[in-house]
């Protein structure tokens, strides 16, 4: 890991040893160092362009690790750093199933279930993804049931729900509902 820090990808090319190149890219893939270990690959492949079996092989670890990192924006919370990604992963990867998910992932995080619901009906997918793609067609099955309704999400269990609610126009009101109270007045 503190390897990482030290050798940039040129730095790495300079030694020429493959094997070191091949552990770097590994450990920085491991360790969630997605930029590293994509530069290092990006410059392994300008250094040797030539070599279409390399590129090939380097074409599928790029995929790969593009999928990952988008994978790791996403769980983390990151929308904005996965959203910049994916445009890049897609342009890079138009084709690949597992990129175009994640497209289908952040228009959810979006909230916006009519773009996820178009995105995902545009692809055939490989068997795989099939549990992936019966749970993002499940979340949009669950948000376009909430279309038009309040929704307010709370930790089960809890005895008291802080909510904020606008009465009229312009003025936000803050209340708590009593979720043992059997009438509730305002």
């Amino acid at each position: 890991e503190e390897l990482l820090v030290v050798l940039d990808p040129q730095a790495v090319l300079a030694v020429e040893d493959t094997n070191l190149a091949a552990s770097l890219f590994k450990i920085a893939s491991e360790k969630g160092a997605y930029a590293y270990a994509n530069e290092l690959l990006e410059a392994v492949q300008e250094a040797n362009p030539d070599n279409r079996d390399q590129a090939q092989t380097f074409r599928k670890l790029q995929a790969t690790l593009y999928r990952n990192w988008l994978a790791r924006l996403i769980t983390d919370g990151n929308a904005y750093d996965a959203r910049q990604l994916h445009r890049e992963a897609t342009e890079r990867f138009p084709g690949d199933p597992w990129i175009h998910l994640a497209g289908v992932e952040l228009a959810l995080e979006d909230g916006d279930w009519g773009q996820a619901e178009r995105l995902l009906a545009t692809r055939n997918y490989p068997p795989e993804l099939r549990n992936t793609v019966s749970r993002l067609q499940q979340t949009i099955s669950a948000m376009k049931s909430q279309e038009g309704k309040i929704v307010i999400r709370f930790r089960p269990g809890s005895r008291n729900i802080p909510v904020v609610a606008r009465l009229g126009r312009n003025l936000d009101q803050r209340f708590v509902i009593d979720t043992g109270a059997s009438l509730v007045t305002v």
